[in-house]
């Protein structure tokens, strides 16, 4: 099950009607919520992760910049397919880290300039990273 809640003021609340359904359903007792990493990121950093995919995919569409099928077909980019032949092949590379919900703030910053820096070499521009603010 997983629960999103927003911490504000020192309470924690459901963040979406979604999120307070599931938490209606639970039973009244005491629940330890056991948090892993402490520098994990924020909701709307996920967000901007999976948008910045969006427009990284829309930049090479756009391009004729197609991924190559089995088959020699062209096969279109969509945030998805960014994000796992891109974004996760980098961090896989660089910080031998399988998933992006694994990666701490300053990793983030660094993958934005691997994968920024690696489509310059090959004379693209990518979209900015979305509203960097989020980081701090």
């Amino acid at each position: 099950m997983k629960l999103t809640i927003v911490k504000k003021f020192g309470t924690l609340t459901p963040h979406s009607k979604e999120d307070l359904e599931i938490l209606s359903k639970l039973s009244d007792a005491v629940y330890t919520v056991d948090i892993k990493n402490l520098d994990m990121r924020t909701l709307k950093q996920n967000n901007a992760i999976h948008l910045w995919c969006s427009q990284i995919a829309n930049v090479l569409n756009a391009n004729g910049l197609y991924m190559s099928g089995v088959f020699g077909n062209n096969i279109e980019w969509s945030m998805d397919l960014v994000k796992t032949q891109i974004v996760k092949a980098t961090i896989k590379k660089v910080f031998n880290i399988d998933s992006t919900t694994k990666l701490k703030r300053k990793e983030i910053d660094e993958m934005i300039d691997y994968v920024t820096i690696a489509f310059a070499s090959k004379g693209v521009e990518i979209p900015p990273f979305p509203n960097k603010e989020h980081w701090n």
